[in-house]
C-alpha cells in the first residue's frame, strides 16, 4: 500500500468514466482496477524478460522482483529498475482496464427499463434493542446489531466503517432529521444545523458489527458493495422494537417523542 500514489485527475488526465453511484465503486472500480493491474503486469514481464533475454513465460514476479524462473542463481530486477528501464527505452507501462456490470438489455417495448448498472449487491439484516420512557415517549437505541453479506471483505476495517456510516446515516432519518415548513412563506424552518438535528458522537449507540463472506462471482475477487443492502433494515428493526416495548406501531419519519406519547394514550399522531 506504501508504494501506490493516487492521482485524482480529470478526464484530461484520465479516461472518461460514468462514476461511482448506486453501489457500484467496489464492483465496477474494483474490477477496472484489477484488470489494469493484470494489464500493467503482463507488460512488466515483457520488460524484465526482455532484460533477462529469456520469453515472458520463463519470468516471475514476487515480493516486488523479478526473477527467472529455471535459474540456481536467485538474483532480480526490482519493479522499480524495472519501470525506469522501461520509460528509458521509450516504453512507459501503463495499465489499462475497463469493466461494465453485467445487465439485461433495455426492451422498451416490453417494459423492460434501464436501471442499476451493478449486478451485485450486499445483504444483512438489523437488530435494534431501545428504551421507550412511558412518561415522555422519548426513544433511546441502546443497540444495533448487524450482519452483513459483503461478498468478500478485502479490506474488513472499510467494511466496518461503511456499516457504522450507513447505521448511523439510517439512525438520523429514523430519530432526528425532520423537515418543517413555514406555512404561509413556504420557507424551510430547519434550515441549520441548530434546527436540523443530526445524531452526533453522544447519540450513537453501541454497534456490534458482522461480517458474512461470501465469494461473488462477479466481483474483484468476490467483493461487492459492503454497506447499503445490509443495513437498509434500521428503520424496520427500530420500529419494531418500539412495538415490542410500549405496543404501538409508528408510521411516521423522524419518530418522535410527542408522536410516541400520543399512540401510547391513543391518540393519533
Amino acid at each position: 500500500m506504501e508504494d501506490i500514489k493516487l492521482v485524482f485527475g480529470d478526464t484530461e488526465l484520465c479516461f472518461q468514466d460514468p462514476g461511482n453511484y448506486s453501489m457500484t465503486s467496489t464492483l465496477i472500480s474494483g474490477n477496472a482496477t484489477r484488470l489494469a493491474a493484470m494489464d500493467a503486469k503482463k507488460k512488466l514481464l515483457r520488460e524484465a524478460a526482455d532484460i533477462f533475454r529469456l520469453p515472458a513465460d520463463q519470468v516471475t514476479f514476487t515480493d516486488k522482483t523479478f526473477y527467472r524462473k529455471r535459474s540456481p542463481i536467485r538474483e532480480g530486477i526490482s519493479l522499480a529498475e524495472v519501470c525506469r528501464m522501461a520509460f528509458r527505452k521509450g516504453r512507459p507501462i501503463y495499465g489499462y482496464g475497463d469493466y461494465r456490470g453485467r445487465m439485461d438489455p433495455v426492451d422498451w417495448s416490453n417494459g423492460k427499463y434501464y436501471g442499476q448498472k451493478g449486478c451485485s449487491y450486499s445483504y444483512g439484516t438489523v437488530v435494534a434493542e431501545v428504551e421507550v420512557d412511558p412518561e415522555t415517549g422519548r426513544v433511546d437505541v441502546i443497540n444495533l446489531t448487524e450482519y452483513n453479506d459483503c461478498g468478500y471483505a478485502v479490506n474488513p476495517l472499510a467494511v466496518e466503517g461503511q456499516m457504522d456510516g450507513t447505521l448511523v446515516m439510517l439512525l438520523g432519518s429514523t430519530l432526528y432529521e425532520r423537515n418543517l415548513w413555514d406555512r404561509k412563506s413556504g420557507r424551510k424552518q430547519t434550515d441549520s444545523f441548530r434546527t436540523y438535528k443530526l445524531p452526533t458522537a453522544m447519540d450513537i449507540p453501541f454497534i456490534d458489527k458482522n461480517i458474512i463472506e461470501t465469494i461473488d462471482p462477479d466481483g474483484p475477487y468476490g467483493a461487492k458493495e459492503p454497506s447499503l443492502g445490509g443495513g437498509l433494515g434500521t428503520t424496520a428493526a427500530i420500529v419494531n422494537a418500539i412495538y415490542d416495548a410500549v405496543g404501538v406501531w409508528v408510521q411516521d419519519l423522524p419518530i418522535t417523542s410527542e408522536n410516541v406519547l400520543a399512540l401510547m394514550k391513543g391518540k393519533p399522531a
